[in-house]
């Protein structure tokens, strides 16, 4: 059980948003069926019930030097609101809706193994009930901007059966065989421009005033998707000792992939729920946009808003729905087979110093394209493609000081193709392909038993990376739906050049009974961009500067290790930090972005049994 009060304020609320309330029961059951045959079960039933965090969004619509500026400290959003006007702390917010998030998990696995003296065949099966719910105001305003239902249920199953040898001599393998499915329903209610859009929008960013009726009455997009995806794969991985310290590793996988999209319906309706269209299946006009604009000035759409009459005929003239509808957009179908595998070498040079080196080739199977479109697409663009990576690393393991001092150390090349990520465009999200991409970098672990009582761990991660090859929409001329820009060159998303970490645990009272041990740690994380455009094309807000979190750890642990009990501090420096952000400015006018926890403390007790 895990439950604390919320750290995100509301103004005008009682109870904090960004809440956890947390229940998982977990029941074991280990059988020795006799001396060869054995199994456990686990069984798992967790839930989360909550309110979600709000975000903090940040308006971008520049009014300076329009005259137009009011109380808006210069920037507004598209329905008027500036956060930078209203004296808000970062973790405060005026969100209007801050609604539930609601999570259930139930998991069962089953392993059995069958130990034979030199070796041994393991089934593990295993199946999981997921569901996901959560009323989220993307806007993080006190007006009806953007608001968004998200809700997903999945089941999947799985099952592996391998063996493991244990033979005498040079030669030792793993081979198996695996199988798994899942089938996830997801239904999402995307709320839009619940009122007017702030005409001012319109002088500042003459770009925008051809989509401006449409937002004045959109309404909601309801999203319903279907997929089906099955996994079947054989796999080995085979060690040969040549000597008593040199060794090496070839492993390798034949992986078939089915992905089924068995329905999709994209639908238009009221803000009172009243169905006004569909778009897939419906949209018949060939033009993959909610509507289809005509050349507007200030003036033309002054006259609109005056005269509800001419308005109503270019919304009906404009918008690309056909009639509303449930049914399907066309079932698409994608079969995927691949093989990868790894190819790794080790030398020890004596007890205390290994070195070694691998190749790998991994794969990450294709997905349909979440995000919300407007017309029926084929497969070559509602699906992303597989995700490949070929990875080489070379390092070494040393332990020191009879024991008491461990250092790990590893360098390493990523050479991504088609990698996964999603892009956010308007108002739609689409998950995309990168051609191409590289992560270089290292890594240094150290482990010190300095004393008896007292343990350091230090670690320093370096990367260098660089999209090789990528073209995005350019979200600044949303006019122009076929402008594209090359992003090759760019850094990853969440790259940091920079991670260090430093722990220290250090045992104040040793008893008979048990101890008292007192944890401290730092993290730091240096510059990173949220967005594969990093400082172009309006995206050089998107980011992260470097900061550091400090937390510390209390807590006293019986000797038979039945118990504990610890009380806890996280950001202790009050860090104000985010997590992640998107620039929503094409189709809202603003920035969103997720703030990390403040400074926060608690206590857990822990009982095994």
């Amino acid at each position: 059980m895990k439950r604390d009060e919320g750290y995100a304020e509301v103004v005008g609320q009682d109870t904090n948003a960004a809440q956890t309330d947390f229940q998982g029961l977990r029941l074991s059951l280990n059988w020795i069926i006799n001396d060869k045959l054995d199994a456990i079960l686990k069984i798992t039933k967790s839930g989360n019930d909550s309110l979600s965090t709000p975000v903090r969004s940040e308006a971008r619509t520049d009014l300076r030097g329009t005259g137009l500026e009011g109380d808006s400290n210069g920037f507004i959003d598209y329905t008027g609101y500036s956060r930078g006007s209203r004296n808000l702390d970062f973790h405060e917010t005026e969100s209007n809706r801050v609604g539930a998030l609601i999570t259930n998990t139930e998991l069962a696995v089953l392993t059995m193994n069958y130990n034979a003296d030199n070796y041994t065949i393991t089934s593990v099966s295993s199946y999981m009930d997921a569901d996901y719910y959560q009323m989220a105001d993307t806007d993080g305003s006190p007006n009806g901007l953007l608001e968004i239902t998200w809700s997903s249920d999945s089941v999947s199953f799985s099952q592996d059966l391998r063996f493991t040898s244990n033979f005498d001599g040079m030669f030792n393998i793993i081979a198996g065989v695996y199988y798994g499915s899942e089938d996830l329903y997801m239904q999402n209610i995307y709320d839009i421009f619940d009122q007017i859009p702030d005409v001012r929008v319109g002088i500042a960013e003459p770009d925008a005033i051809p989509i401006f009726p449409y937002l004045i009455d959109f309404g909601m997009i309801d999203q319903r998707l279907e997929t089906k995806k099955t996994t079947a794969a054989v796999y080995t991985q085979m060690r040969f000792d040549f000597t008593a310290n040199f060794g090496m590793d070839f492993g390798l996988r034949y992986t078939e992939d089915d992905s089924t999209l068995s329905y999709l319906n994209i639908s238009r309706l009221g803000n009172d729920g009243s169905p006004r269209g569909s778009y897939v299946p419906g949209n018949t006009t060939g033009t993959d946009n909610a509507w289809i604009t005509l050349p507007l000035t200030t003036f033309d759409l002054q006259n609109l808003l005056s005269n509800p009459t001419a308005l109503t005929n270019y919304l009906q003239a404009g918008y690309t729905h056909g009639p509303y509808t449930l049914d399907s957009a066309p079932r698409l179908d994608a079969p995927e087979q691949e093989f990868t595998g790894k190819l790794g070498l080790d030398y020890r040079f004596n007890d205390d110093l290994m070195v070694y080196g691998s190749i790998s080739r991994g794969y990450r199977a294709g997905s349909y394209n979440g995000g919300v479109y407007y017309q029926p697409r084929p497969i070559e663009t509602a699906y992303a493609s597989p995700e490949f990576i070929d990875a080489y690393e070379v390092g070494f393991k040393a332990d020191m000081a009879e024991g008491s001092v461990r250092l790990n150390g590893a360098a390493f090349l990523y050479d991504y193709t088609n990698q996964q990520f999603i892009n956010v465009v308007g108002i739609s999200n689409f998950l995309e392909n990168a051609g191409g991409s590289q992560i270089l970098g290292a890594e240094l672990e150290l482990w010190a038993r300095v004393t008896e009582r007292l343990t350091l761990q230090a670690a320093v991660g370096v990367l260098e990376t660089e999209y090789t090859e990528l073209s995005l929409a350019n979200t600044q001329t949303i006019a122009d739906q076929e402008d594209r820009v090359d992003l090759s060159g760019n850094e990853l998303i969440s790259a940091p050049k920079l991670n260090v970490s430093f722990s220290a645990d250090y045992d104040l009272l040793i008893t008979e009974y048990g101890y008292l041990s007192v944890n401290a740690n730092a993290n730091f994380q240096d510059d990173q961009w949220f967005s594969a455009y990093n400082d172009q094309f309006g995206y050089e807000n998107i980011r992260q500067e470097a900061y550091w979190l400090y937390n510390g750890r209390l807590s006293w642990y019986s000797n038979d290790g039945s118990y504990s009990v610890s009380v806890w501090g996280k950001n202790l420096l009050d860090e104000e930090y985010d997590s992640y952000a998107i620039n929503l400015q094409a189709g809202f006018g603003f920035d969103y972005y997720l703030p990390g926890q403040p400074r926060t403390y608690g206590a857990e007790v822990q009982f095994k049994f």
